[in-house]
This record gives structure tokens, sequence and C-alpha cells, in this order.
């Protein structure tokens, strides 16, 4: 029988672990720029490589998972997977994605929970292995449908990159927000190669008019 001073732990336990999880929700609520989530997710390591879902969401595993601290989710080159946990509200009147931009990246399993709560098949697969992508024809990152309703809701990814090092920018944002955003990162290199051009024509145009003939 759970003395007393066990219960109360518990209970303090129950009580700091949904603190941090009511901290680490990220909440939605601009339509016109996406949000940069790698401080709001959690981490963990699967070294073996056969952990599933159901194995994930026990409350073995659950304590298990890491913050992440950095903006963008990185680690050295691994054979491990590794499972992202991040919670969402969705407090605009659009739908919402996340977007996983890494050519790195070669299967990425996305769960979301049922109407009941449960987490079973992975409701969308992307990745640079992917045999079909889940995404704009124009865009090479990975989108995935989030909920489009003012509920909180928990969501799990699961990543592999063979051995090599992992670095993964995670935005949520509406479809016109990273839209924009892929639009302005379209353009810095569309100017550099623009300026690259004209600088080689300008060369080439000093080089043919000025050069000694023989």
């Amino acid at each position: 029988m759970l003395s007393k001073k066990n219960v109360f732990c518990f209970v303090v336990c129950l009580w700091c672990h949904s603190i941090i999880i009511g901290q680490n929700t990220i909440i939605i609520q601009s339509n016109k720029s996406p949000q940069l989530i790698g401080q709001n997710i959690e981490f963990l390591e699967d070294e073996s490589g056969n952990l599933t879902i159901e194995d994930i969401v026990s409350f073995e595993y659950q304590t298990k998972f890491k913050k992440n601290n950095k903006s963008i989710f990185a680690h050295p080159a691994t054979a491990s997977n590794f499972w992202l946990k991040f919670t969402v509200e969705n407090h605009t009147e659009d739908e919402i994605f996340l977007e996983l931009n890494s050519i790195h990246i070669w299967h990425i399993d996305f769960y979301a929970s049922d109407s009941i709560g449960n987490y079973s098949l992975p409701v969308q697969r992307g990745g640079s292995l992917a045999s079909q992508k889940n995404s704009p024809d124009d865009v090479h990152a990975s989108w995935f449908l989030l909920n489009t309703t003012p509920s909180k809701k928990t969501y799990y990814v699961k990543i592999s990159s063979g051995f090599v090092a992992i670095e993964a920018p995670l935005y949520i944002g509406t479809y016109e927000a990273l839209r924009q955003k892929k639009s302005r990162s379209d353009f810095l290199p569309a100017c550099f190669m623009g300026i690259v051009m004209i600088m080689f024509l300008y060369n080439l145009f000093i080089y043919l008019f000025t050069k000694d003939h023989i």
C-alpha cells in the first residue's frame, strides 16, 4: 500500500510535469509569419531504432524526453532514430502546418492523435527518401498539417538520417506564412546569382574590348 508521503510526491511530480508542458505549449496567433519552434520541443534518442509510437507514449518513455535548448534541433552523425515531441494551440482561423526543412533527414514519420486521443500509424510521412511528397511541388521541405481548432494537441515526429549529422529547423505557420518565408529565402540566392552573373558579364565585356590585339 502506498504511503501518504509517496502519494504526495507522485502528485507533486504530476503537477510539476503539467506546468512544464504548459510552459512548452506553442501558441500560434499570427497568420503572417511562421514560428521557429526549436526551443519548444522535446526529444528522445532511440539508439536501438526499434521503438514504436506505443512505446513512446507510455509513461516509461515519456519521462526520458529531454528539452531541446537550441533554436534548431541538431545532433552529430549517428545511426539512432530521434523522436520529437511538441504541443500546439492554433489561435488563428486558418490551417497551420509544421515545416521540417532538411535534406539530410532521410525518413520522417509524423504522428497525431485520433479523436479519442490514441496514436497508432503515422498520419503522414516525409523526408528526402520518401516515396511521396506531402508539400507543394516547388517546396523542398516536408509539410505536415496540424490542428485547425484552438484545442491543445501534442504531436510526435520520428526522424532518421542514417549516419549523417542532423540539423533540422522546424517552423509552424499558416500556408500563406510558410509561402512568404519560402519567397524570402529564395530571394537572397537569386540576388546573389544575379550579382555573380552581372560581374561575369562585366568582366567578359572588359576582356573582349580592352585586350591587346596581336
